[in-house]
Parts: structure tokens; sequence; C-alpha cells
């Protein structure tokens, strides 16, 4: 097994420029560190995978709403 062979690819979709403005708009009204109240036409994926890529972020899930800080370490799991 391939590092990441696991994961699924993101599909494609077109970031056109008003899609984006749509996406920088909801971002810069949402406070640091708030929620993000999407409300927007658009799957609200796209609107992830934007962010990451045009601000160099990483998402984390967690059903732990608790946590103050996310360090990097070695899973735990079988793979």
């Amino acid at each position: 097994m391939q590092a990441l062979d696991f994961f699924l690819p993101q599909p494609s979709f077109e970031l056109t420029p008003s899609k984006r403005q749509e996406f920088e708009r909801l971002l810069d009204s949402t406070a640091a560190g708030g929620l993000v109240d999407y409300r927007l036409e658009h799957p609200r994926w796209q609107f992830l995978a934007w962010i990451c890529g045009a601000r160099k972020l990483v998402l984390h899930g967690s059903q732990t709403p608790d946590i103050g800080e996310v360090q990097p370490r070695k899973a735990n799991d079988i793979r």
C-alpha cells in the first residue's frame, strides 16, 4: 500500500470569479475562531477546498469541541 492510497481524490470544480468573491466575503465576515454561517448556494466542500488552497489551511474534524490546539503526531491506528 502506498502512502495516502486510501484517500479519495477531490472532485474538480470550476472556481469562477464570482464564486471566489463570495467565498472571500464569507471568510472575511467571519470572526477569527468563530463559526462560519454558511448560506451560499455552492456546496460546502467547495468552500472548504478553496479555503485550504487559498489560505494554506488544514482542516481537522473532531467530536471534541474543547480542543485548544492540534499538534501533529504519529497516528495510533493500524495504517
